[in-house]
């Protein structure tokens, strides 16, 4: 409200009236919050992955220290690219007496796969006097494993009592031969297996003691160009 007192050529200012607005929660453009700033320093989640991931890409050995590839590093001797070897020089690591074990080894795969057919024909024989003892008129058939223990008479027009007779002594020749056929497959799987697994054990310890003695004879500048070589997995290996 404005006083004017008589006379005068000015006004009194009026009473400045209290305002009644809440304060600006603004901040300024020249200042952040604290909580802010602090939120913006710290990496985010796939900031720490990116990182991680750079970190591995360069454990991994795809550049070198210079920003090389690994194609154009240099490579330590002995560690070159070579080619396919053959089926024989696998064994160029083995002494004459091992060769022998692994020929002898081969010998008795071959008879562990003969055992299978021995049986067969063996059965198969068996089965034919089973028809022919039970035949009162004609001549047996002529069979070659049974007669080795006594069976497979061949008999011709014979009574009841000498087929059942022979028909036993068939049969005792029977279970004989599949036992000693049985044994043998056994025995030759047994040698089969165990002789191969113990050469070829021997030969790799002989690799592994051959591969750590020449590694460690190598000079220092050997063992920095060859940094990205895993010898302790190619020995395990």
């Amino acid at each position: 409200m404005d006083y004017t007192v008589p006379g005068t050529l000015y006004e009194v200012p009026s009473r400045p009236q209290p305002s009644h607005q809440q304060p600006s929660l603004k901040s300024t453009t020249g200042s952040q919050a604290p909580s802010q700033t602090i939120a913006k320093s710290r990496p985010t989640v796939l900031e720490t992955q990116q990182k991680r991931c750079l970190k591995m890409d360069e454990a991994s050995g795809t550049t070198t220290t210079d920003g090389k590839s690994l194609d154009e590093a240099p490579v330590a001797a002995g560690l070159e690219p070579t080619q396919p070897i053959g089926f024989l020089q696998l064994f160029r690591f083995s002494t004459c007496g091992e060769i022998a074990w692994l020929f002898f080894g081969f010998l008795m795969c071959c008879v562990k796969a003969l055992t299978l057919p021995a049986v067969v024909i063996i059965y198969s024989e068996f089965t034919s006097m089973l028809v022919d003892r039970a035949m009162e008129f004609g001549t047996s058939s002529k069979v070659h494993a049974l007669p080795l223990f006594g069976g497979g008479k061949s008999l011709t027009n014979a009574t009841l009592a000498v087929r059942n007779e022979a028909l036993y002594d068939d049969s005792i020749s029977y279970g004989l031969l599949l036992t000693i056929a049985s044994v043998v497959m056994f025995i030759a799987g047994i040698f089969s297996v165990d002789i191969f697994n113990v050469v070829a054990l021997r030969q790799v310890s002989r690799m592994r003691i051959m591969l750590f003695t020449s590694v460690m004879r190598q000079e220092i500048g050997w063992h920095d160009l060859a940094s990205k070589q895993n010898f302790v997995q190619s020995m395990i290996e």
